[in-house]
């Protein structure tokens, strides 16, 4: 892996690495690897050792140990091994061609054979000038079906002199194509403005922040996967026809270097009817994946492209708009294809069809039907009066992405069977009821975003469906007698004593109903309280089709259990439920 370095230095790195060829500076020697050694490497001589050398030569006979017809054990001579010499096939460029073998040192082999030279198509031909102009052989680029080895020419010591002519101008200049992929190249320095033979560059994958010296004649630009936060100056770049930006940091078209690419500082034209940062030879522009948030200010900068015919804004914020795509095709009537997508003759209908340009995105969630999942029987109660537990699920939806959005369905409650009463000495075991079957939730609810990256985000990584079980119990409520109303009979009683009269008061009777009633309050006074929350079950639905032009989601989603929902051996359940869900992004009734 290369480490961050201007463009130049990355070209002459990779160069030398995949093709040896390294650009000729006065005074510099061969390179070591300018030369592969034809012959043996030399022995130096060691001193005589006084131990006998007992290995065996090939001419000698050896004898070996054998069992005889009569089981007696015998020596037997057997003819000594033949002459072995070990070859290997290598090919030349100069020299008579011969179909033969030889030893190892009678041939050269190439050490840059198999390296890859894809990243320009000029790689191979300045590896063939480099190595001829220095005699030193290589080998030939054609497939290894047919080559044929050749016989070495005779030896000559590689002369740096010799490839003077192979500069770094020169190598510069002699480039028509360059594809240099995550290298860490961080600047574009001057010294690149020399290649100006240059037609097609690729820099995608490094950490370009500023992009300026670039050759005038490029036609093919990439620059995909930077960290490009501003548009770049391109505007003197007169043949470019294909402009690639694709996953960088772009917020606006409006916002752009002030650095022009061929390294000038320039002033824009930045106006809402004039633009002058791309070139009017434009006809193909890739802007996915950016951070456009503004439909209506990004069609004020690409209608100003007369020759424009492929666009691509996939993956922007402003992807998710209501008739986005209608309102692309309407603004830019030359193009071709939309995101990938030819563009048909129906899709041009009038502007005032489509009204005002949206600002916002519109998210519509509903859950309507959870099935295939287990509730527990609930514990036995110790008094016959006391309700029994009951279980409540509902279920969760967010948006990690976005903090602050969840929604929370309405609790339901399942219907719990009579528990059995425990035999003595046994103990009571929690087991997955068979009822209900299914639960009806039809719960929707839409919300409205602001358009912006983490809108966006939240969006490309789906919405997070939580199951929740809750268990409420009933304990029995404690009334306080000191702040109970007096009752009427009290009441009568009081007045009566406080009354004047002649004749004393008369006790009056209880009432029969009194003691009853009371009895039967408390026994009814039971307040249900939660004493288990557990998120059952979860699943990750992915939305990443609204990226391609899809605006419904719709499936039942399996619910896997979570850490919380264990049985009595430590495992897990299969599947903590079904939960059906409907997902929509912009509900309103679509134009046309």
């Amino acid at each position: 892996m290369l480490s961050n370095k201007p463009l130049t230095a990355a070209i002459f790195s990779l160069l030398e690495e995949t093709t040896g060829v390294r650009p000729y500076k006065p005074g510099e020697e061969a390179s070591p690897h300018d030369e592969v050694s034809s012959s043996p490497p030399q022995q130096t001589p060691s001193k005589p050792s006084s131990r006998k050398d007992t290995r065996r030569k090939p001419s000698e006979s050896r004898s070996v140990v054998a069992v005889t017809s009569g089981g007696t054990l015998r020596k037997v001579s057997l003819p000594p091994l033949p002459k072995v010499e070990h070859s290997v096939e290598a090919h030349c460029v100069e020299g008579d061609e011969e179909d033969e073998r030889d030893t190892l040192g009678d041939y050269e082999v190439d050490p840059w054979e198999r390296e890859d030279v894809s990243w320009s198509n000029e790689a191979l031909p300045l590896k063939a000038l480099y190595h001829a102009a220095r005699k030193t052989p290589v080998a030939r680029t054609t497939s290894p079906v047919g080559r044929q080895p050749v016989r070495r020419p005779a030896k000559s010591k590689p002369s740096a002199e010799a490839s003077s002519f192979l500069t770094e101008d020169f190598i510069l200049n002699y480039f028509r194509t360059l594809t240099l992929h995550d290298c860490k190249v961080d600047h574009i320095d001057e010294e690149f403005v020399k290649c100006t033979q240059l037609e097609e560059l690729s820099l995608t994958g490094n950490w370009l922040e500023e992009v300026e010296n670039l050759p005038a004649k490029l036609k093919v630009l990439y620059l995909n996967a930077n960290q490009l936060y501003r548009c770049p100056n391109v505007s003197r770049l007169a043949s470019l026809v294909h402009l690639g930006l694709g996953y960088n940091n772009i917020e606006s078209l409006w916002d752009v270097s002030p650095v022009d690419a061929v390294g000038q500082s320039v002033p824009l034209t930045q106006t809402k009817t004039a633009v002058s940062w791309l070139p009017d030879s434009l006809l193909s522009l890739d802007l996915s994946w950016n951070a456009l948030s503004s439909l209506d200010d990004t069609l004020d900068v690409l209608e100003q492209l007369p020759r424009l015919k492929l666009l691509t804004l996939v993956g922007n914020p402003i992807s998710l708009l209501l008739n986005y795509r209608r309102h692309v095709v309407v603004r830019l009537p030359k193009l071709l294809s939309f995101d990938d997508v030819e563009v048909l003759a129906e899709e041009r209908v009038e502007e005032a069809e489509l009204g005002e340009y949206p600002y916002s995105v519109s998210l519509a969630l509903t859950v309507e039907t959870l099935s295939n999942f287990a509730t527990p029987i609930p514990p036995p109660v110790e008094n016959s009066s006391q309700p029994q537990d009951t279980y409540h699920f509902h279920v969760l939806l967010a948006l990690p992405k976005l903090d602050d959005y969840q929604v929370e369905t309405p609790s339901l409650l399942i219907p719990q069977k009579e528990p059995e009463s425990p035999k003595r000495g046994k103990k009571v075991v929690e087991v997955a009821s068979e009822q209900p079957k299914c639960m009806e939730f039809n719960f929707s609810r839409s919300t409205e975003f602001p358009v912006g990256i983490k809108l966006r985000d939240a969006v490309w990584d789906g919405v997070t469906v939580t199951l929740v079980r809750t268990r409420q119990t009933y304990t029995q409520a404690v009334q306080d007698t000191s702040t109970m109303p007096p009752s009427s009979a009290t009441s009568r009683r009081t007045s009566l004593s406080t009354a004047p009269s002649k004749a004393p008061a008369k006790a009056l009777p209880k009432k029969s109903g009194k003691s009853k009633r009371s009895k039967q309050d408390e026994e009814n006074m039971w307040v249900a309280s939660v004493v288990e929350t557990i998120d059952v079950g979860s699943a990750d639905i992915p939305l990443r089709e609204f990226f391609e032009g899809k605006t419904v989601v719709s499936d039942e989603y399996e619910l896997h259990p979570t850490d919380q929902e264990i049985n009595e051996d430590g495992e897990l359940h299969a599947m903590a439920g079904l939960v059906k869900l409907n997902i929509t992004l912009n509900p309103q009734t679509e134009a046309g």
